[in-house]
């Protein structure tokens, strides 16, 4: 009996999905605003942390956002975790 070696497929990374609450709003927490994009290792802070980012331009300015969140509970829960693990400072934005 011949086995067959097989190389094991990468996992696709999956899109975060836009969640909205009924009231058609999202929350997030910004972590910061800066002139320039954050540095890689910071990046790499926010996502070994388990959470999802995405990074807005407003101009000349951008800023990081981590989220979404359906509420601003879910959102008050997750900012205990960012402030403790990331960014003091951060706090609950609304979309």
């Amino acid at each position: 009996v011949a086995v067959r070696k097989t190389k094991p497929t990468p996992a696709k990374k999956k899109k975060p999905k836009t969640v909205t609450s009924a009231s058609g709003q999202t929350f997030y927490i910004q972590v910061g605003s800066f002139s320039k994009t954050p540095s890689s290792r910071f990046l790499n802070v926010i996502k070994s942390s388990g959470f999802h980012y995405k990074i807005t331009t407003a101009g000349k300015t951008k800023k990081l956002l981590i989220g979404p969140y359906k509420d601003r509970a879910s959102a008050n829960t997750a900012l205990v975790r960012v402030k403790d693990r990331i960014n003091k400072s951060a706090f609950v934005v609304k979309k």
